[in-house]
């Protein structure tokens, strides 16, 4: 297994050019399996923006990839689609409300990263009061983070993320992806979504949704877990990563 760190993050070097793009991410991780590594063809398992990049390299590069599995789905198109069912009606209705409420990082993030930067490249506190909210928000937590997630888990990934200043390379991210979107489309590879139910930013979709996205052959209601399924519900997640890659070796 390759665990890759997009650039920026903790385990890599801050980017020193602009067009750092999910995009470009993209190109370099096919690079590194195929030209560095070796692999004519892989799976791969991601969420958020890894799931962003793996989006990325199925429109990109298909005959690549053996298949996708990720957690949740991107809740956003526009224009919307004027076939929308109503499922897809009411949960874009949700996707609505969810957004006023929850978005508004992003939008600084992706609009005005450099007046961000100070609070969280000078002060710990300052990141961990950007970072930790989101786990409190999104995981499946209730109101105690701590408990959930482990403090000890919570304080390794704040480090990580201070001495490397993954701060910055995350916010920058999401201003490079702004400027260079990528490739649009259904990404026709094998694909597995999972949808924990307690993840606030799928709310959860519907089937249907995502098929607008992605070729879906299996399709997981995970009855607990949020936003970070690889921390609340490894065992589970596992499973269900499992099933899936035996079934397209079958």
């Amino acid at each position: 297994m390759i665990a890759v760190s997009m650039p920026g993050y903790a385990f890599s070097e801050s980017p020193t050019e602009h067009g750092m793009s999910f995009a470009r991410i993209a190109d370099l991780v096919v690079h590194l399996m195929v030209e560095i590594l070796g692999y004519k063809r892989f799976a791969v398992r991601g969420s958020d923006q890894g799931a962003l990049v793996q989006q990325q390299i199925g429109l990109k590069y298909p005959e690549r990839l053996i298949g996708i599995h990720r957690s949740g789905i991107t809740p956003f198109l526009h224009p919307l689609p004027a076939d929308l069912d109503q499922g897809e009606k009411a949960y874009q209705k949700q996707v609505e409300v969810w957004a006023q409420r929850e978005t508004a990082y992003a939008r600084l993030q992706a609009l005005r990263p450099e007046t961000l930067l100070p609070a969280l490249a000078d002060s710990p506190a300052g990141l961990a009061s950007w970072i930790i909210e989101k786990f409190q928000r999104w995981g499946d937590c209730g109101s105690d983070p701590d408990t959930h997630f482990g403090r000890d888990k919570l304080v390794d990934n704040l480090s990580l993320h201070w001495f490397a200043l993954g701060g910055a390379g995350a916010v920058r991210l999401y201003h490079q992806a702004g400027r260079d979107p990528g490739m649009s489309g259904r990404v026709e590879v094998p694909t597995a979504i999972a949808m924990p139910l307690r993840d606030g930013i799928t709310v959860p979709a519907p089937r249907r949704w995502a098929e607008r996205f992605y070729n879906v052959r299996q399709w997981t209601i995970m009855e607990s877990g949020g936003h970070f399924p690889e921390w609340e519900i490894p065992a589970e997640l596992t499973q269900d990563i499992r099933k899936f890659f035996v079934s397209l070796s079958t």
